[in-house]
C-alpha cells in the first residue's frame, strides 16, 4: 500500500512539473517577445459578431478610416458609465456586463474597444502600457489601429488621441521614442468631447506619458478562454489567463529590465517551487521509511 502511494505520489508530481515547464516555456522564457512593432499583429480567433449586430445601424461603419475609429471610440466609451473592474473579456459577456450597468477599467476599455474596430473591420491591437514592468497596479491600456500602413494610438479611457507637433498621429512606440528623445514636449494629446464614461486625463492621478516608459502589444485572448468558469475558486483559469506580451526597445533604450524579467520567472515561478516541492516530497518520502524502520525494530 505504501509503495502504491509513493509511486501515486511521484507520478503526480512528474506530471505537475511537466505542466510546469510547459508554462515556463511559454511564459517565461519567452515573454516578453522582441518583434517589430511596425509589423506586428497578434492573430485573434475569437467571434465579433454579437458585437457586429449592435452596430448595424450605425451610420459610422462604413465611413473613411479615421473617422470609423473615433466614432468607434466614441461609441465604446458611451456603452460605460462607471469605473470598476469587470471580470469579463470575451466579446458577448463583456458587451453584455456594461449594457447591463457593469463599470470597466482601462483594459476593459480596450479590449471592448478592439472588438468595436474588429466588428467594423479596422485593423487592431490592444498595447499595454507599464510605468513599472514589475507593478501590475501602475499600468494603462490602449488600442492601435492602422491606418495608411502606420499604427497610430487611440485612448478609449480618457478619449484621446496623439499627435506630434505638426498634427501627425502617433503610436505607441513613437510616443515612447519622443519621450526618450525630448520628454512630453513634442507631444500633443487631442481630446474628442464628452462621453459618458468618466475618467478624464486632467483629474488623473500622473501624467499619462509615464505609462509609455514600458509599450508592449498584448496578445489576444484565445477562442477556448470561454470554456473555462468565469470565477472559479480554483487558479487554472488566472494561470492559463496569463498572455504573452511583445515589445520592441526604443532607441537608447537597453533591455536589462526584461531580461532581469525573464530570469526572475524562472527563479521564482519554476525553480523556486520545484526546488521546494521536490524537497518537501522527499522529507515525506524519509519520514514514512523512518516509520516503517521504526515500527519494525518495535
Amino acid at each position: 500500500m505504501m509503495a502504491a502511494i509513493i509511486l501515486f505520489t511521484l507520478l503526480s508530481s512528474a506530471i505537475a512539473d511537466g505542466m510546469l515547464v510547459l508554462w515556463l516555456i511559454r511564459n517565461a522564457l519567452l515573454n516578453p517577445k522582441p518583434v517589430d512593432l511596425s509589423r506586428f499583429v497578434p492573430p485573434s480567433s475569437l467571434s465579433v459578431e454579437s458585437v457586429r449586430a449592435r452596430l448595424a445601424d450605425e451610420p459610422w461603419i462604413d465611413a473613411e478610416p479615421l473617422t470609423r475609429c473615433l466614432a468607434a471610440m466614441r461609441w465604446t466609451m458611451n456603452k460605460v458609465g462607471s469605473i470598476e473592474v469587470n471580470g469579463e473579456r470575451l466579446p458577448e459577456q463583456l458587451i453584455s456586463s456594461v449594457e447591463a450597468g457593469r463599470g470597466a477599467l482601462c483594459g476593459n476599455m480596450a479590449t471592448l474597444f478592439s472588438y468595436v474596430l474588429s466588428a467594423v473591420n479596422v485593423e487592431n491591437r490592444i498595447m499595454f502600457l507599464a510605468r513599472n514592468i514589475f507593478d501590475t497596479g501602475d499600468v494603462h491600456a490602449v488600442v492601435e489601429v492602422r491606418i495608411n500602413d502606420r499604427w497610430v494610438a487611440l485612448d478609449p479611457t480618457f478619449n484621446l488621441t496623439f499627435h506630434s507637433p505638426t498634427g501627425e498621429m502617433l503610436a505607441s512606440q513613437e510616443i515612447k521614442q519622443s519621450l526618450y528623445a525630448n520628454g512630453a514636449r513634442d507631444i500633443v494629446t487631442r481630446f474628442h468631447g464628452d462621453v459618458a464614461y468618466p475618467a478624464r486625463v486632467e483629474a488623473y492621478y500622473a501624467s499619462i506619458f509615464i505609462f509609455f516608459n514600458n509599450v508592449f502589444v498584448l496578445e489576444r485572448d484565445p477562442l477556448w478562454l470561454g470554456l473555462l468558469p468565469a470565477r472559479p475558486g480554483w487558479k487554472l483559469r488566472p494561470l492559463m489567463q496569463s498572455r504573452r506580451v511583445y515589445f520592441q526597445n526604443a532607441k537608447l533604450e537597453g533591455g536589462a529590465h526584461l531580461n532581469f524579467m525573464r530570469r526572475l520567472y524562472l527563479v521564482a515561478i519554476y525553480l523556486l517551487g520545484r526546488i521546494l516541492f521536490w524537497l518537501l516530497l522527499f522529507v515525506w518520502y524519509g519520514s514514512q521509511i523512518a516509520s516503517s524502520f521504526l515500527a519494525s525494530w518495535g
